[in-house]
């Protein structure tokens, strides 16, 4: 049986590796793991698999190696090339190898807080702990049984938690998703990254952002040099779809500039301005990883390198 395979550009990860992932300090370390998207699967295949909408697995946690704090390119690839395992060594629900097409490498930009994660970890053991006592003292099995179970989870739990005990919030993520016409056009995908870059610049300056391509549109990382250039306005969670606000809590200015620059490129190229689902800011800091495999065969890339020469 064939191995998966994640590396599928090793000089794009390495330029990642070396301009944009910060050496994490002592206390600090990172999170990668692999996730499957059923919606990259057709409906049948994905009832004989049993697949979830999306999960999370085989997260490792990533820190400098040994005493001597080694940070290295070689050291980080190592861990892209663990997930390159054969195909039975990750089985659904009913017993069959995830599809590569369903899977994406995640690997999450800002670094995690040991010591929020030792804190957390003990607060979680300790609640299922007082929850197994007092299912015990109430007789009661299935409590008990419940809580015995929660137990095996702490192993995840323990690497999982890093994604919400950051230690520095330096990348700020923006998506971009595509919509179905500029999916399969690729002259519109092209005014979108022109749209991209003169937003960006605009916004957070030159340096301050990196524009990454994944299969379904753009993913921004600014970073927070960038958001105090640009100012405070963008804080809040929220989004945009079609240029009309979905967020009642979140003004963007940024989408009525993305829409009029858009508006000014598609018609200078003939096109409508119907060119992007969403526009969205999250909180969230997984990101696909530029230079491995997303869904099958596409390359996840860094866009706008030349503005870190």
């Amino acid at each position: 049986m064939s191995n998966y395979k994640f590396l599928g550009d090793e000089d794009e990860l390495k330029w990642f590796f070396n301009n944009i992932i910060v050496k994490p300090e002592d206390s600090e370390s990172y999170l990668m793991c692999i996730a499957s998207r059923s919606k990259k699967i057709p409906e049948e295949e994905r009832r004989k698999l049993a697949l979830a909408r999306g999960e999370m697995m085989r997260e490792q946690v990533i820190t400098t190696r040994g005493k001597d704090r080694i940070w290295n390119f070689e050291w980080f690839r190592s861990f892209v090339k663990r997930y390159e395992f054969p195909y039975e060594g990750m089985l659904t629900k009913t017993g069959y190898p995830y599809p590569q097409e369903s899977l994406v490498l995640y690997f999450y930009i800002n670094p995690s807080d040991e010591h929020k994660v030792v804190i957390d970890n003990m607060n979680h053991a300790s609640a299922i702990l007082n929850d197994l006592v007092n299912a015990c003292s109430k007789m009661s099995i299935d409590g008990i049984r419940e809580q015995l179970f929660k137990l095996r989870t702490i192993d995840t739990h323990k690497k999982t938690c890093r994604a919400t005990n950051l230690s520095r919030h330096i990348w700020t993520q923006f998506d971009l998703d595509f919509s179905d016409e500029a999916k399969t056009d690729e002259e519109r995908q092209q005014i979108i990254y022109e749209v991209l870059r003169s937003v960006s610049y605009h916004f957070f300056g030159k340096g301050n952002y990196v524009i990454v391509r994944t299969s379904g549109g753009y993913h921004i990382l600014v970073h927070r040099e960038g958001m105090k250039y640009w100012g405070t306005e963008v804080r809040k969670e929220g989004s945009y779809k079609y240029g009309e606000r979905v967020s009642v809590k979140y003004t963007d200015p940024i989408s009525s500039y993305i829409n009029s620059v858009g508006a000014r490129l598609a018609e200078r190229n003939n096109r409508n301005t119907y060119w992007y689902d969403e526009w969205t800011k999250t909180n969230q800091s997984f990101l696909p990883l530029p230079g491995t495999f997303q869904y099958g065969n596409f390359i996840v890339r860094v866009m706008n390198k030349e503005d870190f020469s």
